[in-house]
């Protein structure tokens, strides 16, 4: 009977704890057995027709990753992926690669240091490889929301009953990972929108942490856009009982796609009331520069004229002439001070 094999052969006499394989540290690999009561001992010989496995090889070294993929691929006929690698798969898609008795799946779980106001993300790949005899997963996924998933289903062994209840709680745990570091992109925005009311100064480094985080909302957005795509593909693949799950994986995945959605939004309102905040202070600064010109403007015109050389300019030889146009001056400017005013120009 086809089945997914240990990674070392020749020791399937000795009981490990459920839901680990022997030689192999619980966050590198684990491997779970389960039939319509849920998890069960992880012995080979338990293994029946009306049991499905998941297998979890966890490898941040791509050959390393390979080897065991492989051999665990090698117990149930199916060759390895051509897509079994992130680099060999179209950056960031969500998408299923159907081989006639399995489907590969490959969906993204989120991580990031968000740190305000200059957040960063990233995406891993994650590969699921669905068989009749159950589910053979593998990514970097250390303390991920698969580690999780393991942990939780050791503490409610009779929730996972169908093969299809697995996928779902895959999933539903990858994509879950997503909520916290969208709330902290969330708080992200907020801080920025607020620098765009408050900040005198450092237009451009504001505009462009703006500019950094549209392209990560961007990024997020394509991915979600295929895995809703994803989920409803799913929905065709499994019988009427277990449509319910992948609805609810649909509708999920909706919900983040709106929330990056309206991420975008807030993005590009904070880029337009940082853009008209810019203007506006051009704007007073320009207002400002022309009334002092314009207050000027008397004395400069008093200076072009006694500035001619002619012989016979009036007043040049008198002993007041000075004063008189110092005075005139003054007189001119503080009038057009007083006009700014009461026109509430200044």
């Amino acid at each position: 009977m086809a089945r997914f094999e240990d990674p070392e052969e020749g020791n399937h006499g000795s009981h490990q704890p459920r839901g680990t394989l022997k030689g192999e540290p619980l966050r590198a690999t684990f491997d779970m057995l389960f039939d319509a009561n849920g998890l069960v001992d992880m012995l080979p010989a338990a293994f029946t027709t009306d049991s499905f496995r998941w297998t979890h090889v966890n490898s941040a070294d791509l050959a390393d990753t390979k080897n065991r993929v492989e051999h665990q691929l090698k117990g149930i006929g199916v060759p390895l992926p051509l897509t079994w690698n992130q680099e060999a798969i179209l950056r960031d898609h969500v998408f299923i690669e159907d081989g006639g008795n399995f489907f590969h799946l490959v969906v993204y779980r989120l991580a990031g240091d968000i740190a305000i106001p200059r957040p960063e993300t990233s995406t891993r790949a994650i590969h699921l490889l669905v068989h009749e005899w159950g589910i053979l997963t593998w990514g970097d996924d250390a303390d991920g929301p698969l580690a999780t998933l393991h942990s939780k289903i050791q503490r409610y062994p009779r929730w996972i009953t169908s093969r299809s209840a697995l996928l779902f709680g895959i999933l539903d745990g990858l994509f879950a990972s997503w909520l916290p570091v969208i709330d902290r992109l969330d708080e992200a925005v907020v801080k920025l929108e607020q620098q765009a009311l408050s900040s005198s100064r450092g237009g451009a480094p504001l505009q462009t942490r703006v500019t950094e985080c549209k392209h990560q909302v961007a990024h997020l957005h394509r991915i979600l856009i295929s895995s809703r795509d994803m989920a409803r593909n799913l929905s065709h693949r499994f019988p009427d009982e277990d449509v319910t799950y992948y609805f609810e994986l649909y509708d999920q995945v909706s919900r983040l796609n709106e929330t990056v959605e309206g991420l975008g939004t807030m993005l590009d309102t904070v880029l337009d009331l940082h853009l008209s905040t810019v203007s506006n202070r051009l704007n007073e600064v320009v207002k400002t520069l022309t009334l002092v010109t314009t207050m000027m403007l008397p004395a400069s015109l008093v200076a072009a004229f006694y500035g001619m050389n002619f012989d016979h300019v009036p007043g040049i030889h008198w002993t007041y002439g000075f004063y008189m146009v110092l005075g005139f001056v003054a007189l001119v400017s503080i009038g057009l001070l007083i006009w700014f005013k009461r026109r509430s120009w200044i």
